[in-house]
């Protein structure tokens, strides 16, 4: 019996449902590379759709906004974002933790206080007029470096008055009142400590009066803690008559008063029976009395451990500010 032998390769006839599949591959390949070419066409920057419209000097897209009901109206529209979308407009970013302000957002920071949005305090700043012209009033910070920062008053009128190497942790504040009667407002800049561990034992004055050449700063009936610094002190003298009792003397006025130490503070305060102290004046206030305004000068005694200031009225007299009154006081009674 003959063999038949098969017809070579190249005659071989190809089956009909091979060659189909074939041409079907080779049309789904042809789809997905027209879409993958047309999906860059269309998508730049991160996966974003070129928006549509005319690019503007400034970097904008100026394009074209319909609303139903109304005439298209030209706007502006970013030329990049960067909150890609799916088909559905859903957002594809990870959702961002919102930073919350914080009571110290404004250490390290440089610019305008009433644009510190990561401080609780800058609104605070807003809007101000400190010298009663009608203008708003500005306050710029530069941080320096090294803990060390300036504060520049910006009046509208163009006039500016500057506070030099404050301390960074400082918590600034501005008040403003007429105290020498020439109708010009003065300018109290205070800046306090609330973040020490004792912040009575810190704290930064400057006051500031109008002369022909502009704001200059006046000198407080205080010692100064260092001659170019900002720091009043009261030099106080202690003595103890007797266990849990300390009588304090301010050597500039003879001022005394006695202070109750609390038993468990005792031995925290005892030595300071050996030499003089140099009380701060950690917050001043301006205060609008019968007789004119006059500034209200808070000096802790024997630091954090006891609960008693002793507080100075200070007003303008001639010229020359001077101590009016001085009283004693526990923290408890203001």
């Amino acid at each position: 019996m003959k063999e038949e032998k098969s017809a070579p390769a190249e005659e071989r006839p190809r089956p009909k449902s091979k060659s189909l599949i074939c041409w079907l591959g080779i049309l789904v390949a042809a789809c997905i590379l027209a879409e993958i070419l047309l999906m860059k066409a269309c998508v730049r920057d991160g996966g974003e759709p070129e928006p549509s419209g005319q690019k503007a000097a400034d970097g904008k897209i100026i394009g074209w906004q319909e609303t139903e009901g109304q005439e298209a109206e030209p706007s502006e529209t970013p030329a990049t974002s960067s909150d890609p979308t799916d088909a559905g407009g859903e957002s594809l970013r990870e959702p961002q933790e919102i930073q919350e302000p914080s009571v110290i957002g404004h250490w390290g920071y440089t610019g305008y206080l009433d644009e510190c949005v990561q401080w609780t305090d800058y609104e605070s700043f807003r809007g101000c007029d400190y010298d009663g012209d009608g203008r708003t009033d500005r306050i710029y910070r530069e941080y320096r470096g090294k803990e060390l920062c300036d504060y520049r008053v910006e009046f509208g009128n163009g006039e500016e008055l500057t506070v030099t190497d404050c301390y960074d942790t400082g918590f600034p504040k501005v008040q403003h009142c007429d105290l020498n009667g020439d109708g010009r407002q003065e300018i109290l800049f205070t800046l306090s400590y609330l973040t020490s561990t004792d912040p009575t034992a810190f704290g930064d004055t400057a006051l500031y009066e109008w002369t022909q050449e502009g704001y200059r700063e006046a000198e407080l009936p205080f010692e100064r803690q260092e001659a170019d610094g900002h720091t009043y002190c009261l030099r106080v003298d202690y003595t103890s008559p007797e266990k849990y009792r300390m009588l304090a003397t301010v050597k500039a006025t003879g001022f005394q008063t006695e202070v109750p130490i609390a038993e468990e503070a005792w031995p925290s305060v005892e030595s300071w029976e050996r030499e003089p102290a140099d009380e701060v004046l950690w917050r001043v206030s301006l205060i609008q009395g019968e007789n004119g305004a006059y500034l209200e000068c808070a000096f802790s005694l024997l630091g954090k451990w006891v609960e008693s200031e002793i507080i100075a009225d200070v007003a303008e007299r001639d010229g020359v500010y001077r101590i009016e009154d001085m009283r004693a006081v526990a923290d408890s009674e203001e």
